[in-house]
Parts: structure tokens; C-alpha cells; sequence
């Protein structure tokens, strides 16, 4: 049996398929449609639109007479449409359950309330230096926005032990750059009692080898509160120097509407403190755009945030309701509002992206090679996890001196 998976989504999703494939290692893998018999959908409905993307492929493979197995967060952020769809599936917290749906002759449906630990699940690895690592699932927040709260749950946290055993064997089989992925890293541990700061600290201390770490994402207030072992954190120079803060609004008001955390002062004063004491931060951050509620002067205030804070990554969404929210019963805010501060947010974030940039120019930049691009060139991150592209063909940790940039990545040579 042939079986073909397509993953969509955060980071977390790639690390669940690496789980699926672990458990299908029995069957052949292959890399299109065409070729499968059975099409694992591991989706995302994180948008409304990346929703209906995921009905449209699964409906396309029903019509092409494909067995279609639909995987990853869709069926439990909106179960109804899952179910509609007639297929099989198997929700994020039964993929242990997985090769049951792909053997079984009839539609099968496998959910389940109970948090799998997923680092005693087997993964099958790629041939990258690059590997996932889950920390926990869920959260332990209630953003009126999230449909993923829905999907994921409340927080579960791994144990340090397990993380840094599973760390231990990546870096044993070649791993170099380890992504840290969780719903929110800033609150990992919390539920037992232990921390970020600890989990870091055992892993860089006790895994020897040549590796960098990217912590992921993780809600401003939970950095803001420990700010200076956050410091201490991005400082270790198996870190890379790299946050990513997701704000949301620059306007207090919307973020109340959104039933956030914080506030944009706090923010401010958190990323002012960051940059001044890690040098080379390269700071990521989320705003959504069009939330109800959200006027033209609070939009405008987002403007001037952005403007301020001076991040170097924006990633902008336009808000879609999403089912079991709170802000799904919210007076929606006409689209083409939407798109038209959408565009102008756009424009001035890769701006600021691109004079960011231009500051790297002639700069001799620590990176870490992780491939290959289409053209040939080779692709890498930078220690502050800038892209950074150079034409000399290379692997493991090199220096490129940069030439030119663009507002998304980096362009140099091997020195």
C-alpha cells in the first residue's frame, strides 16, 4: 500500500507527521496524490480559509477515488464539517490510532479528550539537520480568536528528562538545528512544576555535540514576567538569538476584545529590554488585522506599535471567525477594511524588515547551512535565525559575509 501525507500548518503538525510516518514505517511514503492509495490529510484550521483549503483537497480526493484519512487540527475545531466529509479520522490526540484507519476497509472515527505524550511515540526522522521537538500540547490561555485552544486543550507539559533524552538522540543521528515547538513555550512546565529556563539549561548542559536551539513561540506576558531569565535564556550560545512575541493589536482596547494578556506598553518595554541586552535579537511578532471592535484609530495604533518596536519578522493575518470562539458572536468588520489595512500594514513591516536587514550588510554572520533551495543555492540560518542564502556549496556551521539583502532574508559568501 502506497500512502501519501500532506501536512499543513504550524510546527507542531510537522512534528505529528514525523509521528504517523513512524507508525506507517511498514508502507511505502510517496510524494504525490497520484501515486497513493490511501491520502493523509494532516491539516490546519487556523483560518477560515486554510479550512475551507482543507475541504476543498479532501473532496478532491474523495472524487479521484482516493482513501482519504483526515488528520491534525480540523476535526476538533470545527467536528462538524470534519464529520460531513465521510472520510476517517484521527484527531490530534489519537494518532497512536492511525494505522487502525489506514487498514481498516470501513470510515473510522478516532477521537479522544486525553493528551497523547507524544515524545514516547516513535518519530521517523528526514535526512535534514533539522528536527521538531514538542514540549507539550495545549495552553493555558483563552484568546477569544483561537480555535486551536479547541484542538490542542489545556496545557500539558512533557518532562525535562524525556525532552532531553529525545534531544540526546537527535543530535546523535545528525540533528543540528532543534526547533522547540509548543502552543505557547512561555508557559512550559507550569503544570509541573518547572520552567523553560530548567528544561534549557538541562538540555544545553547535558547534550553534547554541535547544535543550535530555537525556542519557539511564546505569549508575551509569560516573557515579560521573567524577563531577565529570558535574557539569560537567548544568551546561551546554544540558542539561537531569536524570540518570537505575538502581540496581536498595538491598540489595548482590541486586545482587551481579544481577552488577551498584557498590555502594548508592557510589550514595548519588553522588546526595548530584549534587543538592549541580546545583541543581534532578531525579534518575530503577530498581528492580526480586523478584529471586531478594532476602529481606524486602533488600527492605526498598531501602525505606530510596529513603527516603534521595530520587529524584524511580522506575520499578519486578517481575523476569520473560528467555531466555538468567543469573538465568532462579534460584529465581523467589512473584508475589504480588512484588506485594505492588511496591505497597508504590509507594506510598512517590509519596510522595516528590509532596513533591518540592510544593517547585516558587510557583517561576518555565524550560520548554520540546513540545505538546499530550487536554484541550487545553499540555504542557512544565521545564529540570530535570519535566512541567509550564499551559491558555495557547504554544510554544518559556517561564516558568510553578507552582500546584499531583501526584506525576508540575507545574501552573502562563504568566507
Amino acid at each position: 500500500m502506497k500512502i501519501f501525507l500532506q501536512t499543513f500548518g504550524c510546527t507542531v503538525n510537522k512534528a505529528d507527521s514525523m509521528i504517523i510516518k513512524a507508525k506507517l514505517n511498514n508502507y511505502t511514503f510517496v510524494k504525490s496524490a497520484e501515486e497513493a492509495d490511501v491520502v493523509i490529510v494532516n491539516s490546519c484550521a487556523v483560518k477560515l480559509t486554510t479550512e475551507n483549503k482543507m475541504v476543498s483537497l479532501v473532496e478532491k480526493y474523495k472524487t479521484e477515488g482516493k482513501k482519504v484519512i483526515l488528520a491534525g487540527c480540523l476535526p476538533r475545531v470545527n467536528k462538524k464539517r470534519a464529520l460531513s466529509l465521510g472520510v476517517s479520522i484521527v484527531d490530534t490526540n489519537s494518532l497512536d490510532k492511525i494505522k487502525q484507519a489506514v487498514e481498516s476497509n470501513e470510515v473510522k472515527v478516532f477521537f479522544s479528550n486525553k493528551h497523547l505524550d507524544k515524545l514516547k511515540c516513535p518519530h521517523l526522522q528526514d535526512d535534514s539537520v533539522t528536527a521538531v521537538v514538542e514540549l507539550s500540547e495545549g495552553c493555558l490561555g483563552n484568546c477569544a480568536f483561537c480555535g486551536t485552544k479547541n484542538s490542542r486543550g489545556v496545557l500539558t507539559s512533557y518532562s525535562v528528562e524525556d525532552i532531553v533524552n529525545y534531544v540526546d538522540y537527535l543530535v546523535s543521528v545528525g540533528k543540528k538545528e532543534i526547533l522547540m515547538a509548543s502552543q505557547d513555550n512561555g508557559c512550559y512546565g507550569f503544570d509541573i512544576n518547572t520552567s523553560i529556563f530548567n528544561l534549557i539549561s538541562e538540555v544545553t548542559s547535558k547534550v553534547k555535540g554541535d547544535y543550535w536551539i530555537r525556542v519557539g513561540m511564546a505569549n508575551p506576558h509569560f516573557v515579560y514576567d521573567y524577563k531577565e531569565k529570558w535574557v539569560e535564556l537567548l544568551n546561551n550560545k546554544k540558542v539561537f538569538k531569536f524570540v518570537h512575541l505575538p502581540i496581536q493589536s498595538g491598540s489595548n482596547k482590541v486586545l482587551k476584545l481579544m481577552n488577551r494578556v498584557g498590555s502594548v506598553e508592557q510589550f514595548v518595554e519588553l522588546i526595548y529590554y530584549l534587543k538592549k541586552n541580546v545583541k543581534g535579537l532578531t525579534v518575530m511578532t503577530d498581528i492580526i488585522v480586523g478584529f471586531p471592535g478594532e476602529e481606524d484609530k486602533d488600527f492605526q495604533q498598531t501602525i505606530d506599535l510596529i513603527k516603534k518596536v521595530k520587529p524584524d519578522v511580522v506575520n499578519i493575518s486578517m481575523f476569520y471567525p473560528r467555531p466555538k470562539t468567543k469573538a465568532v458572536s462579534m460584529k465581523k468588520i467589512p473584508t475589504s477594511i480588512s484588506k485594505q489595512r492588511t496591505r497597508k500594514l504590509t507594506r510598512v513591516c517590509n519596510e522595516i524588515s528590509l532596513r533591518n536587514n540592510e544593517k547585516m550588510i558587510g557583517k561576518d554572520i555565524a550560520c548554520l547551512v540546513t540545505g538546499f533551495l530550487n536554484d541550487g543555492k545553499m540555504h542557512s540560518r544565521a545564529y540570530n535565525y535570519r535566512q541567509v542564502i550564499f551559491p558555495e556549496k557547504a554544510s554544518g556551521f559556517v561564516k558568510v559575509r553578507i552582500k546584499k539583502v531583501t526584506s525576508g532574508y540575507l545574501i552573502g559568501n562563504l568566507i
